[in-house]
């Protein structure tokens, strides 16, 4: 696949467009409760990590890489811890919970083209 490929360049404008986006905070207008910030927290850490190894992988595809040195995968079961709280948690905690399944979804999409890309190399 050439370089100027248009799965290169939708590639390059996801990654770009991914790349703006801010990570998303937690706790803005308070929690109900200790367990609930707890929660928040933690699955605030478990989506950074996940973002940096998912952004490690799509660098390697961006700069020109042909296979990746991990596996690149969706991660459902992060997924839905969010879901369940963002349809089953506090008024504040669902509000959060839904801005992180967003921004889980940009991740999705990423995965999605990066995987397209890849498959469309010789």
């Amino acid at each position: 696949m050439r370089r100027d490929s248009p799965g290169r360049r939708r590639l390059e404008r996801e990654w770009e467009a991914f790349y703006d986006l801010p990570f998303p905070g937690w706790g803005r207008a308070g929690y109900a409760t200790h367990q609930e910030s707890d929660e928040m927290g933690d699955l605030h850490a478990s989506l950074a990590e996940y973002d940096g190894y998912i952004a490690g992988l799509v660098m390697q595809a961006v700069t020109g890489a042909t296979r990746l040195s991990h596996p690149l995968m969706k991660d459902p079961e992060l997924r839905e811890r969010f879901e369940r709280l963002a349809w089953g948690g506090s008024p504040e905690v669902a509000a959060d919970a839904r801005d992180y399944l967003e921004y889980l979804d940009r991740i999705d999409r990423l995965i999605e083209v990066t995987r397209a890309h890849l498959k469309g190399l010789p």
